[in-house]
């Protein structure tokens, strides 16, 4: 396992174990607690910044994506923030498998 995919799984973590609710934090802190995995963090904290674009969260790029709303939604379930959350770590994790 890659240096990137070990702290995204560290991260997972945090967020499953609800000690953190955004991906850059739980990153931050798995730096924070694995300084062998910081560059790592850094790079992955870049890259999902950069995939935000202007946006600061998730939920906020959801909702200029099209979907206003949606993340805080009484229709959906209350985890669904959080579920999304996840999932984009399984996308970034899958990316990872797939360098050689």
């Amino acid at each position: 396992m890659n240096p990137k995919q070990q702290a995204l799984h560290k991260a997972k973590a945090r967020l499953l174990t609800r000690r953190d609710h955004y991906i850059c934090h739980a990153l931050y802190m798995v730096s924070q607690h694995h300084p062998d995995l910081a560059p790592a963090c850094a790079e992955l904290r870049w890259q999902i910044e950069h995939e935000l674009g202007d946006h600061d969260t998730l939920s906020q790029w959801v909702s200029a994506s099209g979907y206003p709303g949606i993340m805080e939604s009484p229709m959906y379930d209350s985890d669904f923030p959080r579920l999304a959350r996840l999932a984009w770590i399984d996308k970034l994790l899958a990316n990872e498998a797939t360098i050689t």
